[in-house]
Formats: C-alpha cells, sequence, structure tokens
C-alpha cells in the first residue's frame, strides 16, 4: 500500500514570463498535484528582468502577507539572481 502524499504549497517566480518560459511552466503547473502560486513578471526587455527582478518580487513577497512562510518550495528560473533576492 502506497502513504498517500499531501500536495505541497508552492511559490513559481519568474521574471520573463512569456514564450517557453511561460510554457514550461504552464504545463509543469497542469501535469501537478500540487498547489502554485505564480509571481511573475511581463516577458520583455529580458535584460532589466535579470537585473531588477530580484528586488520587485522581494518587495512584493515581503508585503504579502503569510509569505514567504505559507509555501514549502519556491521554484525559479535562471533569469532571476537568487542571491540577490535572498538578500
Amino acid at each position: 500500500m502506497t502513504k498517500q502524499k499531501q500536495p505541497l504549497n508552492i511559490l513559481a517566480l519568474e521574471p520573463y514570463y512569456d514564450g517557453s518560459h511561460k510554457a514550461f511552466l504552464d504545463e509543469w503547473i497542469k501535469r501537478s498535484i500540487h498547489h502554485w502560486t505564480l509571481m511573475t513578471l511581463p516577458g520583455y526587455t529580458w535584460k532589466w528582468r535579470m537585473r531588477h527582478a530580484a528586488v520587485t518580487f522581494g518587495r512584493t513577497l515581503h508585503t504579502t502577507p503569510g509569505a514567504p512562510h505559507a509555501y514549502d518550495l519556491m521554484v525559479c528560473s535562471d533569469m532571476l539572481n537568487l542571491a540577490e533576492f535572498r538578500g
């Protein structure tokens, strides 16, 4: 008998939510048993996204009630400077 696993609460951070980044994330979420929350930025000016997404997401996340402790897992693409985001 297999033990039923509890779905995780996952936060996905995507600074460039367009094209292949959007397609990959949307398909992953569609096939997942977990509960997903998306935090995205529009898919243009990718250089700006790579430079400033950490600050933008950091501000948004820290003004969201219960976050970041509401999530079991955070997922991000390589468009996010994770070291800056963690600060």
